[in-house]
């Protein structure tokens, strides 16, 4: 029973909801927010979740990531967004030095920054 609570206090899956209240989880380290109703993506609302280590944004109609939204985790390892078709600028990864995968699915990106090693050293997949 221990492991399970321990493990659920940790992890958030919200399938077919709303991006809410998020900042308020301030242990968590899995974040799956697939198939919700996220449109946009503002700034600070993760950064007060500093032991995030995985953010899943799975099948959302995003349309915009502010810049800074994903700066200031330093344990965050995977970022996988989707279905963010109008959104055409690479995130600043500023502060995400464990950052490992970082994964973009059907956007308007079309260059990465030059500094994303400098930001990201441990970044393999991309």
């Amino acid at each position: 029973r221990y492991i399970l609570d321990h493990y659920q206090k940790h992890k958030l899956i919200i399938n077919h909801n709303l991006f809410q209240g998020i900042s308020y989880l301030k242990s968590l380290q899995y974040l799956d927010i697939g198939e919700n109703q996220v449109e946009d993506v503002p700034e600070g609302l993760l950064q007060n979740c500093p032991d995030l280590k995985l953010i899943e944004l799975k099948m959302n109609p995003i349309r915009t990531i502010h810049p800074d939204a994903f700066i200031n985790l330093p344990n965050l390892q995977k970022l996988v967004i989707s279905e963010a078709r109008t959104v055409s600028q690479f995130p600043n990864l500023n502060g995400t030095e464990k950052l490992e995968s970082i994964r973009f699915d059907r956007s308007q990106i079309r260059t990465i920054p030059q500094e994303i090693c400098h930001h990201s050293p441990r970044i393999r997949s991309l």
